[in-house]
């Protein structure tokens, strides 16, 4: 099972640790105020179990998590690779 570390830190099953790194308002698609987390990651598998393990259910409200190997990210219709 995973757990967060206080509330900037996810730890994965395999130990790697996913940091927040901002939450912010701007501009999303079609202009609409939207919110993004950003996260880092050092993995592209570290990401998608994050992302995995978290529920979105508004629909201007996405989470990314940048990694080595390319942007991931999850808003209500799923995951996604950016």
């Amino acid at each position: 099972m995973f757990r967060f570390l206080g509330r900037k830190v996810w730890k994965a099953p395999g130990g790697e640790r996913v940091v927040r790194k901002e939450i912010s308002r701007r501009p999303g698609p079609s202009n609409v105020q939207a919110t993004f987390e950003i996260w880092t990651a050092p993995s592209a598998e570290s990401a998608k179990e994050y992302l995995n393990s978290r529920k979105v259910t508004r629909s201007v409200y996405y989470l990314v998590v940048e990694t080595p190997e390319g942007n991931w990210g999850k808003d209500c219709m799923g995951v996604y690779r950016e």
